[in-house]
């Protein structure tokens, strides 16, 4: 009897001290290397905070083509995208992003790009701003080892005040 209570309580203390084991660490979010770029344009067309991905340099002419109405003679625009050619989608890709904006003193920034697709951006917003309308394109460079399934906008308002 003495050598049944002294197994059950082995099992017992084994049982416990397996439940205090070390938790398995939680999976901490991994930021990707990105580069951003902001264009100012006059192109009131595209659906606004909807990432969209371009993988190749036909699909950016399509693109661009779908738009060209709204560019026509937007140096800003075609300088912005000149270098994404064949060479460059080897290893990268882009996510555009538009806003239009009620003021062009509204401005924005890419704060981060998380591995689950997330982009975390702030948009600053003065206290006193002009009253012309503001249209931002986002442009986000990106390795291509690294394409989340989709992407996610969230934004951040930062209020400024002078």
């Amino acid at each position: 009897m003495k050598k049944f209570a002294c197994t059950l309580a082995l099992i017992v203390a084994l049982v416990a001290l397996a439940a205090c084991a070390a938790p398995e660490p939680a999976q901490v979010p991994v930021q990707l290397n990105f580069s951003a770029n902001l264009v100012r344009t006059h192109m009131d067309a595209w659906e606004e905070r909807t990432p969209v991905v371009i993988r190749s340099a036909d699909e950016l002419a399509a693109y661009l083509a779908h738009y060209e109405r709204y560019m026509h003679g937007n140096e800003t625009v075609e300088a912005a995208f000149a270098a994404h050619t064949d060479a460059f989608f080897a290893e990268r890709f882009l996510v555009l992003i538009y806003f239009m904006e009620g003021s062009g003193s509204i401005r924005h920034r890419v704060d981060a790009v998380w591995e689950n697709g997330d982009i975390h951006m702030t948009r600053t917003l003065p206290e006193i701003q002009t009253a012309d309308m503001g249209y931002w394109h986002v442009i986000i460079e990106l390795g291509n080892d690294s394409m989340p399934g989709q992407f996610q906008l969230i934004v951040q308002d930062e209020h400024v005040s002078y």
